[in-house]
């Protein structure tokens, strides 16, 4: 089975000024490595915090979601889970780390959040070098 990646909508924006903390998107591996090693296994938000904290949300397991704030040094600081039924929601990382492969080749240098309401849906909020609002919102496709 290989993955490939659409890309649904590009939007840019030059509205207002981003409310939320931006990481550099060369950095977002780190982040991810991290919410890998605590147990992610789908992720419905990403969040980057001006106190250097990434907040995770998303799927530990089948029956198991969780919201987690890490540290950048990976340690949790804050954690919550609970059982849900209805099985995972949100992007796996594999969806992830494509999604980040179209922002950077978009022109994204910044990302201030990662989102996924759906399996196979990412949404990245970030900005270009010049400073400009970039939004991308993603569909994957899985091909047998």
């Amino acid at each position: 089975m290989t993955r490939t990646l659409m890309t649904v909508a590009l939007t840019t924006a030059i509205l207002a000024p981003m409310a939320q903390a931006e990481i550099e998107i060369d950095r977002i591996e780190d982040a991810l490595k991290a919410a890998e090693d605590y147990g992610f296994k789908h992720y419905t938000e990403i969040e980057f915090e001006d106190s250097g904290n990434i907040e995770i949300e998303g799927w530990v397991d089948d029956s198991t979601e969780a919201e987690v704030d890490l540290s950048a040094e990976g340690k949790v600081s804050n954690e919550d889970r609970k059982n849900s039924d209805g099985g995972p929601t949100g992007a796996t990382i594999e969806d992830i780390r494509q999604a980040i492969d179209t922002a950077k080749a978009q022109g994204m240098t910044k990302v201030e959040d990662i989102t996924s309401e759906k399996a196979g849906e990412v949404e990245i909020e970030g900005e270009k070098s010049d400073g400009e609002d970039l939004e991308l919102n993603l569909v994957t496709a899985q091909r047998k």
